[in-house]
């Protein structure tokens, strides 16, 4: 009886030795189900582990480190361009060229920028920058609208690329209203501070456009092109700080007269275009 109960007892430290590691793998692998990758990060492999156990702890804990890094990547080119727009550039099938879709552009920037920085340093041109582009991406991102692209003093965004969304006038107009209530609370804060004012003017247009990653075949880009863009680029730098530019177009939707208190404007014609 005393054999056997010895005998019990080293089957079960035995047990416990090759089970300890395939019970740190389920936990590990509980951690990336969660997300949470830098917790999933494995220690080394126990010692007296067999052949089997090691090589399996070894696989898997390269795949984490793997997927660390490539994680790593996701966050970086989030902070680079809009998720939405890390996501189509994941893709595996990222290719140069685009889709035809119908796209609402939004363009903003600051009236009189070059004068207004002449006078500062470069570190006051960037805060400032840096403060007024912050504020228009929330913006713009509360109403689902994705930045394409920063241009010194001017923010792109899409709305309805790279994902469709309802009403995407609708949403540009709103984000442009709102936009400009937040510029205006924040410069009558910049004026007690003597400091100078910032105003923008907003344009927007939609309609079908080329959507897709342009560029070159080893530096990608994902943007829109066509005439229509070029119209809400037009009507931003006509819009007056404070103003919002949008062309007719913006009346196909329904809820736009019913909820926006609109301004007809002479008829305005831009170089390049027919009508």
């Amino acid at each position: 009886f005393f054999l056997f109960v010895i005998g019990l007892l080293l089957l079960e430290q035995i047990s416990r030795k090759m089970t300890r590691p395939i019970t740190h793998l389920v936990a590990a692998s509980e951690k990336i189900k969660e997300g949470d990758l830098q917790q999933a990060l494995l220690p080394k492999v126990p010692e007296g582990s067999s052949k089997e156990v090691s090589s399996l702890w070894k696989s898997f804990a390269s795949m984490v480190l793997e997927l660390a890094e490539k994680e790593k990547v996701r966050s970086l080119l989030n902070k680079v361009v809009a998720k939405e727009v890390a996501t189509e550039l994941l893709k595996k099938d990222l290719h140069l060229g685009g889709i035809r879709q119908n796209v609402v552009v939004f363009f903003a920037d600051i009236r009189n920028f070059t004068e207004m920085v002449e006078p500062m340093e470069p570190e006051q041109v960037i805060e400032m920058l840096n403060a007024c582009m912050t504020k228009c991406t929330k913006v713009l991102e509360k109403y689902g609208g994705v930045v394409d692209k920063y241009v010194g003093d001017q923010v792109m965004a899409l709305f309805g690329a790279p994902c469709a969304i309802e009403e995407p006038y609708f949403s540009a107009l709103k984000a442009a209203l709102h936009l400009q209530e937040e510029l205006a609370l924040w410069n009558a804060a910049r004026k007690r501070e003597k400091k100078v004012l910032v105003e923008m003017g907003i344009g927007i247009n939609g309609g079908p456009m080329l959507a897709g990653n342009m560029g070159a075949s080893d530096r990608l880009n994902y943007t829109v092109v066509g005439a229509h863009v070029n119209l809400a680029a037009r009507l931003c730098k006509r819009a007056q700080g404070g103003e919002v530019l949008v062309t007719d177009n913006a009346l196909k939707e329904e809820a736009i007269e019913s909820s926006f208190l609109l301004e007809s404007l002479e008829e305005t014609y831009f170089k390049g275009f027919s009508t």
